[in-house]
């Protein structure tokens, strides 16, 4: 079976993986760099798989992930979903050598043309995985791509205001709820969670 899940609590899982589980997602549980992109990509892969399966969901905020190697050679995950830390205790858990923090929010942008969006997509397809996305048709005739933002301080995030906003502009960059509650209100949901790779088979 692939992940053993444990819901611990509302905000807590535990997710144990055996050997297989540790080559799918190339995860070494004896020499963890919680700061390398590969680590963090795998991680974020294998919250995917725990929200399809449970609906445990860390976007939107942020999480702790903790790593305890097991004796079969495969490893224990711990999970947090965190509420609001002072900045310097996130400084005090980006440093620690045993545990990750990963965050996540929503990015919004309207494009005017369906090709600038398909433009939008060539310049950032393939960076940084493919993270939730949803393709929205605006009753003003636009359309608006909603992007789930992985580590967006971390090297590769996939929400890259300099290249989506040649093609594209972002709504509401510090209340992105706000945009979020007009697309409920304005325009058509066209996709279910999967925009990046749907569009991506158009370019």
């Amino acid at each position: 079976m692939v992940l053993e899940l444990l819901r611990i609590s509302e905000t807590k899982m535990k997710i144990t993986l055996d050997r297989a589980d540790m080559e799918k997602y190339r995860v070494d549980a004896g020499a963890i760099d919680y700061g390398k992109r590969e680590t963090r990509k795998a991680f974020w892969g294998i919250l995917d798989e725990v929200k399809l399966r449970t609906g445990f969901d860390v976007s939107g905020g942020k999480a702790l992930i903790q790593c305890y190697p097991s004796r079969d050679g495969g490893c224990e995950l711990f999970v947090t979903k965190l509420g609001a830390f002072p900045e310097v205790t996130e400084r005090a858990i980006s440093r620690s050598g045993n545990a990750a923090m990963l965050s996540a929010g929503r990015c919004v942008y309207l494009f005017g043309k369906f090709s600038d969006l398909l433009f939008a997509v060539r310049a950032v397809n393939g960076e940084g995985g493919n993270p939730p996305s949803d393709l929205y048709a605006g009753e003003d005739g636009g359309y608006y791509l909603v992007l789930e933002e992985r580590d967006p301080a971390a090297e590769g995030g996939i929400c890259r205001s300099a290249r989506l906003s040649e093609y594209g502009k972002r709504l509401f960059p510090k209340n992105e709820k706000s945009a979020l509650i007009y697309l409920g209100e304005h325009a058509r949901r066209l996709t279910d969670g999967d925009a990046m790779k749907k569009l991506s088979f158009l370019i």
